[in-house]
């Protein structure tokens, strides 16, 4: 399958809703990241991982809270995952519905790759990312990725759900206390762990009826699910799914193989696909950079080596080379061109 390396629009009225709750003007988070409030009532509206690291960056900014990730994930409503919200919850048991969810996963999020195995004791749920997570926001995600699922689990059983395991790859954050609210999950913090987010839940609880279990309903759904999901693979070129990979670097030279990786398929494969649409990778890689350098020269007061830092080119020398060939002039003068009059 390809990859859909977007994030549905519709996600983000929750943290819209929660802005505003907290007395804040949701503009000031949107406009940063470039997301107009129109775009977020566009049916099929996704935002690129680009705009969607500046939403977190800017709403914890504006917010001061290193734990809004726990909030939102928290607040995402069954109705927000639409056809497959309908589809999970009219599954006959929770088995059969986090199958659905991992199958239909890139609908909530092509960010990152959801897996279920179930094996004869538990069943096991894992998330790993498509992309490289930035350092900045990787909690953040982390936060989202166990609130929601704990949240949808949680309201799906309409009781008291048994003790299950929610271990997460990272070293625990400031606010580790605020997880004792997923009771009676029990969290631990493993950054050695080869997962973002790992959990394994009793067989006994996955062989559990669903109190809304409706099969015509869930089969209807699904269809639609399936539909959906054949719509979106067709909407999106190579070319713009490796864009966003190479958007999602933080502080590294994008490569044929780690790209390829993060697309889910071989480096030739990659690049037979890219020849096919007329271009290929290091012109996509090439025009995707000098696109970044452009915006951190006119919007940021960022010294020339830090960009460089950044973008993965190790020095300033070895920018200003990159930058000059593709456009004839030193980052220097693009600068003072794009910053004239302010």
């Amino acid at each position: 399958m390809k990859p859909i390396l977007l994030m549905p629009t519709r996600y983000v009225a929750v943290l819209v809703d929660l802005l505003e709750k907290w007395g804040l003007d949701p503009a000031t988070v949107l406009e940063p990241a470039r997301v107009s409030a129109a775009s977020l009532a566009a049916p099929h509206g996704c935002l690129t991982a680009q705009q969607l690291e500046a939403l977190l960056i800017e709403a914890r900014r504006r917010t001061g809270r290193d734990d809004l990730g726990l909030d939102l994930g928290w607040r995402i409503p069954s109705t927000a995952h639409e056809m497959l919200g309908l589809a999970l919850i009219s599954a006959r048991m929770v088995d059969a519905s986090i199958r659905l969810v991992a199958r239909y996963y890139p609908l909530i999020s092509g960010l990152y790759t959801m897996r279920y195995e179930r094996q004869p004791d538990r069943g096991v749920v894992t998330f790993a990312p498509n992309l490289p997570l930035r350092t900045d926001t990787r909690q953040i995600h982390v936060d989202i990725l166990v609130a929601s699922f704990h949240a949808q689990f949680s309201r799906q059983m309409r009781a008291r759900i048994a003790p299950y395991d929610i271990r997460i790859g990272l070293a625990a954050p400031r606010h580790r206390q605020r997880y004792a609210e997923l009771r009676p999950a029990r969290v631990t913090f493993d950054p050695y762990l080869p997962d973002v987010v790992r959990i394994e839940i009793d067989a006994r609880e996955l062989d559990r009826p669903l109190p809304m279990a409706n099969a015509q309903t869930a089969r209807v759904a699904e269809r639609q699910c399936r539909a959906q999901l054949a719509a979106l693979t067709g909407r999106h070129r190579w070319r713009d799914w490796v864009a966003d990979a190479i958007q999602a670097l933080d502080n590294q030279q994008p490569t044929l193989e780690g790209t390829a990786a993060a697309c889910n398929c071989s480096p030739r494969t990659l690049d037979r696909r890219l020849a096919r649409e007329g271009t290929s990778f290091r012109a996509v890689a090439a025009e995707v950079r000098i696109g970044r350098i452009k915006e951190l020269l006119a919007e940021e007061d960022l010294p020339i080596s830090e960009i460089a830092y950044r973008l993965g080119y190790g020095d300033a020398a070895n920018l200003t080379r990159a930058f000059r060939k593709i456009t004839g002039e030193a980052p220097s003068v693009f600068r003072r061109r794009a910053t004239a009059g302010r």
